[in-house]
């Protein structure tokens, strides 16, 4: 524009061929301090990706997917949490009459729930027919695993940010814990392209949540004695001990034990030592949570069992 408007005048007749060159030599500097100032930026780029591992080209365009899979979930699930809790939730009376503690509740299993049917369903597919996965549990890789499975890290992030601002209501230390684990897991293993069939293995797990919520559900809408209530918590029992603690340990041993359901112990030191060290400790976590919980809920099943025999009888 400066140019433009330079020589505009300069054709008027308005400057002198003095003034003009000065004119001219002023914006030829303008434009070496920005072009000066435009090298500077690209510099201290490069040394915040050499930093963070990035500087490489051929990691660069991976990372960059990665990161923008991750965004895009976490966005939905801010979405999906938000549009539900402002929009949805109010239409359903029982959700109208509950407190801000339970209503905050409700709005988060109904985000769990989603996530918990989106990501079952992927991991089923990767786990059974993605055969870049299958052919190679520990290196293995495909652009809708890293697309899949940065859905539960997106989900995980903001599950538990929600904790964090909502301590007092939803802030329980095994969920943190768990949550914790999880995102050290999956990212480490995301970025480092390692490890996803064992990811996608752990979030078979989530077949559960539905269960979990939906006994809550039925709870808050006083269905606590109702034979959906107690079929529901036969299927959690169940869905524990058929997705947890049978299916944990099926996934550690598959993945340390040479020779055993394709493991590779070779493979497995091969990988990064703090990405096998995350999903190991974390998938030794949940199980031991899956054991309190499964405890908890055989003793729920039983006095529920009890109460309804016992109404019977009288």
């Amino acid at each position: 524009k400066h140019s433009a408007s330079l020589l505009f005048g300069c054709w008027r007749g308005g400057e002198t061929a003095k003034s003009g060159k000065k004119k001219v030599r002023m914006v030829e500097g303008q434009m070496e301090e920005l072009l000066s100032l435009h090298t500077e930026m690209e510099r201290k780029v490069d040394v915040v990706l050499d930093m963070i591992g990035m500087d490489d080209p051929g990691w660069s365009g991976e990372a960059k997917r990665i990161g923008g899979n991750f965004l895009f979930w976490l966005f939905f699930w801010i979405f999906f949490f938000y549009f539900n809790r402002f929009i949805v939730a109010p239409l359903v009376s029982a959700r109208r009459k509950m407190d801000f503690r339970s209503g905050l509740d409700w709005d988060v299993r109904v985000m769990s729930t989603a996530h918990a049917l989106l990501s079952a369903a992927g991991a089923t597919y990767l786990v059974l027919f993605d055969t870049a996965l299958i052919e190679d549990k520990v290196f293995g890789r495909s652009p809708f695993a890293e697309f899949e499975l940065s859905c539960t890290l997106g989900y995980w992030v903001f599950d538990l940010a929600l904790m964090f601002i909502h301590f007092k209501e939803l802030g329980e230390l095994p969920f943190i814990a768990h949550h914790v684990g999880g995102v050290l897991s999956f990212w480490g293993g995301l970025y480092e392209g390692q490890m996803y069939y064992f990811g996608a293995a752990v979030q078979l797990t989530e077949y559960t949540s539905p269960l979990i919520n939906n006994r809550w559900f039925l709870d808050k809408l006083g269905m606590k004695e109702s034979l959906l209530y107690t079929i529901n918590g036969a299927g959690m029992l169940l869905g524990f001990i058929v997705f947890r603690i049978v299916l944990i340990p099926i996934i550690l041993f598959s993945m340390w034990a040479p020779m055993s359901m394709g493991g590779n112990m070779e493979e497995v030191l091969m990988a990064k030592l703090y990405v096998t060290s995350f999903i190991t400790s974390g998938t030794v976590l949940a199980l031991l949570l899956s054991c309190w919980w499964t405890y908890l809920i055989f003793r729920g099943l039983m006095k529920t069992l009890a109460k309804n025999k016992k109404g019977k009888t009288e």
